[in-house]
């Protein structure tokens, strides 16, 4: 995201950290990733508009195998795209 808009780099920072916070506290319970301590998330790159986000990971260390990461992290994505807007929301980005 070499040249993202200020409102790109924004947005980055708080989602990766909204999926941060969330994984880290476990709320998201599924074996696959270990309630989330398996995951670390490396990225986020945001479209111009802010509207889609594209979230890089791997697993944190090799103990956890990144296809079982991946299925785990898909049956959860509804919940986690709730919980990313919920931070968002309180966080009020406002740019």
């Amino acid at each position: 995201m070499a040249n993202a808009t200020r409102k790109q780099r924004i947005l980055s920072t708080t989602v990766q950290e909204a999926l941060s916070v969330t994984l880290a506290s476990g709320m998201i319970k599924d074996g696959g990733f270990a309630d989330g301590a398996a995951v670390h998330v490396k990225d986020v790159q945001v479209s111009s508009d802010g509207l889609l986000a594209r979230i890089l990971w791997e697993p944190m260390d090799e103990r956890y195998m990144a296809d079982d990461v991946g299925r785990a992290l898909r049956r959860r994505e509804g919940i986690l795209r709730r919980h990313v807007n919920s931070y968002l929301n309180q966080v009020c980005v406002c740019v």
